[in-house]
């Protein structure tokens, strides 16, 4: 299945804020010339995905040819990830599916997020 539901993409987003908040890691996928990034249109944002698993990680692999899960802490993640993805006007791609469909978030709006997921 390719598409998600507005649903279905919030019930994942909560699924990666609820680790997140648990101070779970979190994945990315890597290669030898760094990491996995794309545009849906050419003249849109980037969009870096991160998923809440490496399970989930490893089905958005399929997508890019080379690439491996690799774990980034919630620390780092929220303390230098973000900050960095925000400087870079990059967005995050929030526990896509196998076809990359999803929610993609802002750095800021996720930090909100969590500021209230958590408290």
């Amino acid at each position: 299945m390719s598409y998600l539901s507005p649903a279905e993409a919030e019930a994942e987003y909560q699924v990666f804020l609820t680790a997140l908040s648990e101070q779970r890691p979190v994945w990315a996928l890597r290669n030898d010339d760094g990491w996995a990034t794309w545009a849906v249109e050419e003249d849109e944002p980037r969009i870096v995905p991160f998923w809440s698993t490496r399970e989930r990680a490893q089905s958005g692999a399929a997508v890019f040819a080379g690439y491996e899960p690799e774990q980034v802490s919630a620390q780092e993640f929220l303390a230098d990830w973000l900050p960095a993805l925000r400087d870079r006007g990059l967005f995050i791609g929030v526990n896509l599916n196998a076809a990359m469909a999803g929610l993609d978030v802002a750095p800021d709006e996720l930090l909100r997020e969590l500021g209230d997921h958590g408290d």
